[in-house]
């Protein structure tokens, strides 16, 4: 899928750039884990990125991005335009490294995900047979942070591929505590944020924008 990013200026991330926060501190691959397309559209105050995430294992783990909270707690909409995506996301209260809230959601092609606010969050591709293309609308304004994920060593929960297009989940010893992960699916997209303003005024949203508005337990 070499033309999926057309007018934005892409980036391309190699696994290397990924050691990180993987599981496996010996890990030496060099490939191309995955590749970002940024302002590929441009609508006002937002943004509208592009993800592109290979097939290639991150030594056990499924292929995933770095990993990023949003300095000023934004949240975030996610389209799954191919593949099969799931995302974990993890929330704190004051130490990084104490994980109150965690979530895996389960998500297919057309599903659009909520990312709500104050959650970090890693992409992973959890269909090792394609690739999965995911597209974001952001606040254009917006400033990620890496720092906490490399602290971690990654998330607070590692994605495991298993022969036979399998998963399983192990906890990221290198947190103090962690939450347990809940699984979740997205609801359908509710008709009072087509317009995107919760992305630019998420203030006014902050009743809506909660797990049990957005999600469905698995």
């Amino acid at each position: 899928m070499e033309n999926f990013c057309l007018s934005g200026q892409r980036e391309s991330k190699q696994a290397g750039d990924l050691r990180a926060v993987l599981y496996d501190k010996n890990f030496s691959g060099n490939f191309i884990a995955y590749d970002v397309c940024r302002g590929e559209k441009i609508k006002g105050d937002l943004r509208y990125d592009l993800t592109l995430i290979h097939r290639e294992l991150l030594g056990k783990e499924l292929p995933k991005t770095f990993g990023h909270y949003h300095l000023h707690q934004e949240p975030e909409l996610y389209e799954i335009l191919s593949g099969e995506v799931k995302f974990l996301i993890q929330k704190y209260e004051t130490d990084p490294l104490v994980i109150t809230e965690a979530y895996l959601i389960e998500a297919q092609k057309g599903d659009r995900v909520i990312i709500p606010l104050g959650f970090g969050m890693v992409t992973i591709n959890s269909n090792v047979n394609e690739e999965a293309l995911i597209s974001n609308w952001v606040n254009n304004g917006i400033s990620n942070s890496y720092e906490f994920f490399k602290k971690g060593r990654g998330a607070c929960y590692y994605i495991f591929y298993q022969e036979g297009g399998g998963w399983q989940v192990e906890k990221n010893e290198n947190y103090k505590k962690v939450a347990p992960l809940i699984n979740l699916v997205p609801k359908a997209f509710p008709d009072n944020l087509e317009s995107l303003n919760f992305l630019i005024q998420p203030e006014k949203y902050h009743n809506f924008l909660t797990i049990d508005n957005l999600y469905k337990k698995l």
